[in-house]
């Protein structure tokens, strides 16, 4: 197996934990709807989960490209897309922190 046969197989395995994420997701949106009415902002649950469905979403589908593309040979766009997912990565976990503090560090009207 060559070094650009591994770099393949890490990106492909990246791609797949993706989409299972975005389906966990997803499937957490549908109990989220289901139960709304338990929640104290549904709307602010939902946009998280959207929001996070959008970036797993483009960071698979720029995988899925640099797959394509890598075997012709790496170029600059490549490395640029991969850095460009770690980024936005970083950055989301702001979001996450925010959203914890805003609306899980605190009692909730319905502990379950």
């Amino acid at each position: 197996m060559t070094e650009l046969d591994d770099i393949l197989e890490h990106l492909r395995r990246a791609r797949s934990e993706s989409l299972e994420t975005i389906d966990l997701l997803r499937a957490s949106r549908q109990k989220a709807e289901e139960q709304a009415k338990q929640l104290e902002s549904p709307k602010a649950v939902l946009e998280y989960i959207d929001a996070f469905v959008k970036i797993f979403d483009e960071g698979a589908a720029e995988l899925e490209r640099v797959i394509e593309e890598l075997p012709e040979g790496p170029k600059r766009d490549h490395l640029d897309a991969l850095r460009q997912i770690a980024s936005n990565g970083a950055a989301e976990q702001r979001r996450c922190l925010i959203f914890r503090d805003k609306w899980i560090n605190r009692p909730l009207p319905y502990e379950q």
